[in-house]
């Protein structure tokens, strides 16, 4: 699903779906953050394109039993913190987040939202190549086995 996406349209963005996830994962990597981590970057958004409105769940469902409570949360949830950031949408509730303050995985989403997807838009950042990623994935999903 993802690498077929790598010459989708960009529906008005800087950059694609695919580009997206390529940047995520990376600024992940290198920020030294785990495997798992990573990983989820690359996925955070795979079903945008299909399933808008819970595009996070697909994801959270694609990776599964191979993730942690705290990714599979902030992957469920993430859409809902995006609109934080989302200033310009109308009728956009940005506070909307804050049914959540206080959960044990509030903080990492609302840090994974902004550093990791709402930060990654930009055309010319230097994403690593999607082979990079292929161990990580066959790792993460060949451990929960």
């Amino acid at each position: 699903m993802l690498t077929v996406s790598a010459n989708d349209a960009s529906f008005g963005y800087r950059v694609n779906m695919y580009r997206h996830a390529l940047q995520s994962a990376t600024m992940v990597l290198r920020d030294g953050l785990p495997v798992e981590d990573v990983v989820v970057a690359l996925f955070h958004d795979v079903g945008y394109t299909t399933s808008f409105s819970n595009h996070g769940e697909v994801a959270s469902a694609l990776l599964g039993p191979s993730i942690s409570e705290r990714n599979h949360w902030m992957l469920k949830n993430h859409a809902v913190f995006q609109n934080f950031h989302a200033l310009h949408l109308p009728g956009n509730d940005r506070y909307e987040r804050e049914l959540w303050r206080g959960h044990p995985f509030f903080d990492w989403t609302a840090e994974f939202v902004k550093l990791y997807d709402q930060a990654t838009i930009d055309p010319d950042y230097p994403s690593e190549p999607i082979e990079t990623f292929i161990p990580m994935i066959d790792a993460l999903l060949s451990s929960s086995s």
